[in-house]
């Protein structure tokens, strides 16, 4: 069985009161929604005509650096060696900045990606809540996740395990403070016989 069903399936015996027949619960892939919400396609489309663009504006930079390349070691033999030295220097400048754009490029989709997943992640929320308005689930989980993205409280054992808790508390404490006391209480009575 899923874990997270498995998990799901624990809190609902946990729930005391609460019977299973009695929750509505509603489940939703949250990244499906997304991806394929008509604001999410276009928001993917035009991330990927991005990348595009500075694909094709990485590989024009990769070739002029691989045609200098080529020029400057076609030229080698004919050139002084303070030359060579220059032009060295200008291909490895010419390699850096390459690696430099690589590096802003990706660095540039991440981010626009990064932004674009928590709006629609955001607006994902706002429409969970407005169907929870309307149709009153007493629990809404992502699929993918097991995150609960809703809860009306229905289900909710907060209140019975911290008693529990607090039960098992006063218990231990009893235990001890009894065990402890029950020396002292000897002690106590051995004068007075």
């Amino acid at each position: 069985m899923n874990a997270k069903l498995c998990a799901f399936s624990l809190l609902l015996s946990c729930a005391g009161t609460v019977m299973a027949d009695d929750l509505k619960i509603r489940f939703i892939d949250t990244f499906a929604a997304m991806r394929e919400s008509t604001e999410g396609t276009k928001v993917a489309e035009n991330i990927e005509k991005k990348r595009e663009s500075i694909a094709k504006q990485l590989e024009a930079d990769g070739k002029k650096l691989e045609a200098a390349d080529k020029e400057v070691r076609a030229k080698m033999s004919t050139m002084s060696k303070e030359a060579i030295n220059k032009e060295e220097a200008r291909i490895t400048k010419m390699k850096r900045d390459l690696e430099n754009k690589v590096r802003d490029g990706e660095e540039t989709l991440k981010l626009e990606m990064q932004q674009a997943t928590e709006t629609l992640a955001h607006k994902v929320e706002k429409a969970v809540d407005v169907y929870a308005k309307k149709e009153n689930p007493d629990a809404i989980i992502d699929k993918t996740t097991g995150r609960v993205v809703y809860t009306s409280g229905k289900a909710d054992i907060t209140t019975i395990i911290k008693n529990q808790m607090n039960t098992e508390y006063a218990a231990s404490k009893a235990k001890v403070g009894g065990a402890a006391l029950a020396p002292a209480a000897k002690a106590a009575a051995a004068p007075a016989a």
